[in-house]
């Protein structure tokens, strides 16, 4: 069972007709009415009155003198009475709600909300003549608005873009994005993000175009690069006669090359995930229950420690020789290494690269 006070928010705060519940609430406040008696004191239609009138009684906001009869008078409720000071704090809401419903609503909040976001809003006619360009289009484009409104919007690289956009919007979905190519007022080109939408009259006929935009010239050259890298990386792992590992940031293995898996006598397809411990077959990875890592002997490990630091700190070691008891076939050895680590950014995330310039194999009596 709701309290009062729940019921008050729910039935003025909460729906439609909220405004007229309270005025008809403060007037009976002061003393009883009837319906009459409040329809013409709140200058409200007598239906309306007497539906609100009902709903507050059902929910036992109010009582009523029980007489059945036309001047039937209602009063609040003895509990609502008894803590005038629920119906004041629920006024308070209504009327800071009121303010707000009624300015985002006006034309004011439109074009403050339009204004002043941060992504480019442009509001083109049928005929692509720009109707609104906000302060972000001004800045990105460098065209005030007394340059661009009522003018054909012509900031796409491709002068022909818009025209092929509008005709697949009317062929397919009215509302899509596109990443594109723009053109400031400087000539200087543009990565640009676009979300085209059709503007629709009450009538549902088409009376314009509402385009959204965003620079994002920054996160191409970024993506280009990235890529770049990842096509570099791919070259040096396929040719380079060096064996090179590429660690995730957890020290795990992500990818090997041939002349690494050669080294190593590794299959490559067999030891992503795994940590090089684990891969070498160190004498520790087969003692510890934990795998390579979690050996005391781990803790003074240089393969670990040299890994372990680049990719924490960023900074490379050179030329670092280092060894690491292993079984193979059951045949005890130690490999003697001379590594190097290398920081790099892969897929968006610090990594390390392994580098194995040579490794000796010395079998153990």
């Amino acid at each position: 069972m709701y309290s009062i006070k729940k019921k008050l928010a729910l039935l003025i705060l909460g729906q439609k007709g909220g405004v007229n519940r309270m005025n008809i609430l403060n007037t009976l406040s002061e003393r009883p009415f009837n319906t009459s008696q409040l329809a013409e004191v709140l200058e409200l239609n007598y239906h309306t009155v007497q539906y609100h009138i009902k709903i507050l009684l059902e929910n036992e906001i109010i009582t009523s003198s029980n007489s059945g009869g036309y001047g039937d008078v209602f009063f609040l409720a003895p509990e609502l009475d008894a803590n005038r000071e629920l119906l004041e704090g629920i006024g308070e809401k209504l009327a800071s709600s009121s303010v707000l419903t009624s300015f985002v609503s006006s034309d004011v909040f439109f074009k403050r909300v339009m204004e002043q976001i941060n992504d480019i809003v442009i509001i083109l006619n049928t005929k692509a003549q720009i109707f609104f360009w906000n302060k972000s289009a001004e800045k990105l484009f460098g065209y005030s608005k007394k340059e661009v409104i009522g003018e054909e919007i012509q900031i796409f690289s491709n002068k022909g873009f818009f025209k092929d956009i509008v005709t697949n919007l009317a062929a397919t979905n009215p509302l899509t994005a596109y990443a594109t190519k723009a053109t400031d007022k400087q000539g200087e080109t543009i990565d640009i993000e676009i979300t085209i939408t059709v503007i629709n009259d009450e009538h549902e006929k088409k009376i314009g175009y509402a385009l959204l935009a965003r620079n994002i010239t920054e996160r191409v050259k970024e993506e280009t690069t990235n890529r770049e890298n990842e096509q570099a990386l791919s070259l040096i792992f396929e040719n380079s006669t060096v064996g090179i590992i590429l660690l995730n940031n957890d020290i795990t293995i992500n990818m090997i090359n041939e002349a690494a898996s050669s080294i190593m006598h590794l299959d490559v397809e067999g030891i992503r995930g795994l940590r090089p411990g684990d891969a070498f077959q160190c004498i520790q990875h087969i003692e510890s229950s934990g795998g390579c890592g979690t050996g005391i002997a781990c803790r003074t490990c240089q393969i670990r420690g040299i890994t372990s630091d680049t990719a924490r700190t960023g900074e490379p070691y050179d030329m670092v020789e280092a060894s690491l008891n292993i079984k193979d076939d059951n045949a005890l050895s130690t490999a003697k290494f001379t590594l190097s680590t290398v920081p790099i950014y892969h897929k968006g995330e610090r990594k390390v690269l392994l580098i194995i310039h040579s490794v000796d194999f010395v079998a153990e009596p």
